[in-house]
């Protein structure tokens, strides 16, 4: 921490100014069975159309001891170190070519998320609950904590 003495002294360790001027990393695009998605929100060009990605429902399992437990909306957001979760993102493309918007069919894609502290076997109770939980057959992702996707 800097803190500011009488003297106009200023303890702590320096900042690297030159992290402040890194170039940014280019956009990373979500490519999901053979589509790219942008980055999974909001609404980006492909070609001649513009596409909006629609989020319809998102739910979350707490993977414990070879068991899953549902979450309830207001902890989906809260996430472990010493845990694994699934997440399953149910959404929907709507594609504008410039005359007509057209309401593509619902898609659905599972995350297993592993926190940095989860045991092993942990992870790979995690890994096989997402192929338990996808009725749908959907893309599969692994996600491991401080490397999420933007």
């Amino acid at each position: 921490a800097v803190v500011s003495t009488q003297s106009g002294h200023y303890g702590g360790e320096p900042y690297n100014a030159e992290l402040m001027h890194r170039p940014q990393p280019a956009e990373e695009i979500l490519k999901l069975e053979l589509t790219k998605l942008g980055r999974g929100r909001g609404t980006f060009k492909s070609f001649d159309e513009e596409i909006t990605v629609v989020t319809d429902d998102v739910k979350t399992w707490l993977v414990h001891e070879y068991k899953n437990y549902v979450l309830p909306s207001s902890y989906q957001h809260m996430l472990y170190a010493n845990e694994g979760y699934v997440v399953r993102w149910e959404y929907h493309l709507e594609v504008f070519d410039g005359f007509v918007r057209k309401h593509k069919s619902k898609r659905c894609a599972y995350y297993f998320w592993q926190g940095i502290e989860c045991e092993i076997n942990m992870k790979g109770a995690t890994a096989l609950m997402t192929v338990e939980l996808d009725k749908e057959k959907g893309p599969q992702v692994r996600v491991v904590q401080n490397r999420e996707p933007p």
